[in-house]
């Protein structure tokens, strides 16, 4: 939905780009005097939606169980966000050059191209995507944790771990979860028993 909603930005601000019709300080009409709006509007619910999803669902597409996965899992994080800030280089770079040279039209219909592209391309792709089960409302499990943390802020921490699991072995009480290992990185000003 988000990318769909960034491609209405670009598709706005390509029909609202600047023509030699209104270059001179010609009044638009307000039609097209909110459509630059809509399109920042858009734009930013677009990228509001998607940028927390994209690299989790992609990560999601990875079994951490299996060795190898593991090891593309982390290859798949390096490509990811070096492609995205090679996108943004071009976009900083040649977009802007072609909005000078070619116009704001061009500017914007690049992107939007390369973005119903993309969408295109996900949706082809559908049938061949892990998805996972959902194992609850993450809303209800943040709140649960808030409030044990509040009722045991006083308690010691044992030095041994495996006495701060609620369930014994590995495997989580909450369904398609599973336990997160102990670190001492948080451990700063805890006191251990």
């Amino acid at each position: 939905m988000s990318e769909l909603l960034f491609v209405g930005n670009g598709s706005a601000y390509t029909f609202s780009s600047p023509s030699s019709k209104h270059a001179h300080n010609d009044d638009p009409g307000p039609p097209l005097e909110l459509l630059p709006s809509l399109g920042l509007f858009l734009t930013a619910l677009g990228l509001g939606g998607m940028w927390p999803c994209v690299p989790t669902f992609g990560a999601g597409q990875f079994n951490d169980t299996d060795a190898t996965e593991k090891v593309q899992k982390e290859l798949y994080y390096n490509w990811y966000f070096f492609v995205v800030n090679g996108v943004f280089f071009i976009a900083s770079t040649f977009l802007v050059w072609v909005q000078d040279n070619c116009g704001w039209g061009w500017g914007f219909g690049i992107p939007t191209l390369f973005s119903a592209t993309g969408i295109a391309g996900f949706l082809a792709c559908m049938k061949f995507y892990r998805y996972q089960k959902s194992g609850g409302s993450a809303i209800t499990r943040i709140c649960q944790v808030v409030v044990a943390a509040t009722r045991k802020i006083n308690v010691d921490v044992p030095d041994d771990t495996s006495l701060l699991y609620e369930m014994p072995g590995k495997e989580s009480a909450i369904v398609g979860s599973r336990k997160l290992m102990h670190t001492d990185g948080l451990r700063s000003g805890v006191q251990s028993s």
